[in-house]
């Protein structure tokens, strides 16, 4: 038995090493990130010399990251999804990719590599000026407002906002919690998409012409003091069933609007 007893001990002393060893083959040191810091905008190096930006100070206000850093270092990207950035301008060269989240800018500029993804729960109501490079290939900025080139859809609108002429679709949620009291939609508009309207509660009137066809689910949602006004004599078959999403609650933010007239000319209430 002693002999048994030992050899067991022995076997599973052997296994835990083994896991041991195992585990410690699979796990990566941790990982050691130097950041380094020029005019108040903080930098890590990616490599082969290319820096990326992760930080920008809280007392600075006008944020214009520079191609090139002081010791030879280029700027390639852009990385600010936790930073919560907090400034007057931000300038974006064109030769920078960027990522930005949670963000109060009220001048932005970027460049000819920026993607929309780069917009993630962006504040629209404190942004006054959009500007985008004319060498960016997928988007142009007009009226302050984002546009795809080759779609011509607006993907992203601001409370300064004005929807340009030649605009055909405005995307999901493009205009999503803005505070503007009055927007205007331009008749080569023939789209509206999902909460493209969405919680814009100061929202007071609206016209939709008859080259509106589609119009998809929550695009009014949540604007209570909000008066359509439609060129159509009734609800076109290809708008969402619940386009308004007109529900019978005292709460504001669930009722899709105050009030939809149909068959009225744009001279009529313009």
């Amino acid at each position: 038995m002693k002999i048994l007893s030992k050899f067991l001990c022995l076997t599973l002393s052997v296994c835990l090493l083994f896991a041991l060893t195992s585990c410690d083959n699979n796990t990566d040191p941790e990982e050691i990130i130097e950041v380094i810091y020029y005019d108040g905008l903080g930098y890590v190096l990616k490599k082969n010399n290319n820096y990326k930006l992760v930080d920008v100070k809280s007392d600075i206000n006008d944020v214009r990251v520079p191609k090139t850093l002081p010791n030879g270092g280029i700027v390639n990207e852009i990385d600010l999804i936790e930073s919560r950035l907090r400034c007057e301008s931000f300038i974006v060269p064109d030769n920078v990719t960027v990522c930005l989240s949670d963000a109060w800018v009220k001048h932005l500029y970027i460049g000819e590599r920026v993607d929309l993804d780069f917009i993630v729960n962006f504040d629209q109501n404190r942004t006054e000026t959009i500007e985008i490079s004319e060498t960016n290939p997928k988007y142009y900025a007009k009226g302050n407002c984002i546009i795809e080139k080759e779609t011509q859809k607006l993907v992203y609108g601001f409370r300064t906002s004005e929807i340009p002429e030649g605009v055909k679709i405005i995307g999901v949620s493009a205009f999503s919690d803005c505070i503007f009291e009055e927007i205007h939609i331009p008749d080569s508009v023939e789209r509206i998409e999902h909460s493209a309207f969405a919680y814009c509660r100061a929202l007071q009137q609206v016209y939709i012409g008859e080259n509106v066809k589609t119009i998809l689910d929550c695009a009014f949602y949540g604007t209570p003091t909000l008066v359509i006004n439609c060129e159509a004599d009734s609800k076109p078959s290809g708008w969402d069933s619940e386009w308004i999403n007109k529900e019978k609650d005292s709460r504001p933010h669930k009722q899709g609007c105050k009030e939809v007239n149909w068959g009225v000319k744009r001279d009529a209430v313009e």
